[in-house]
């Protein structure tokens, strides 16, 4: 179980990138399970996102990440989301499009327009 000061710290550092632009309109509850033990649930939309230790509602996605600060690392893209993939350090449960638009909801704004999501 994560602290709530580690996700209010956590949101902190993610809120500044946020790009809820990437999101398709319904909201999104994802559920992050970490190798240290412990999850959270990530809950966003086109309007805000949220970090809690309880999921708002049904589960969209399950994602399995090797830590917590790698997470970070993925979402502002410091860390490579194939590179992690491939090392076994982060997997979803399925919807593999939801997968991939994680790892573009915090990118900084110069980043995020070089790994342009297309249909």
């Amino acid at each position: 179980m994560h602290s709530q000061d580690t996700l209010d710290a956590l949101d902190q550092r993610l809120r500044p990138s946020f790009r809820p632009d990437f999101l398709p309109t319904e909201r999104v509850i994802y559920q992050l399970i970490f190798e240290s033990g412990g999850d959270f649930f990530l809950t966003a939309s086109r309007e805000n996102f949220h970090l809690s230790e309880r999921a708002e509602g049904p589960v969209t996605l399950r994602v399995w990440v090797r830590s917590v600060d790698l997470f970070e690392a993925l979402l502002l893209g410091h860390e490579s989301g194939m590179d992690a993939f491939m090392a076994g350090h982060y997997r979803s449960d399925g919807h593999i499009v939801l997968s991939q638009l994680l790892l573009y909801l915090f990118l900084p704004v110069d980043r995020a327009f070089a790994h342009e999501v297309s249909d």
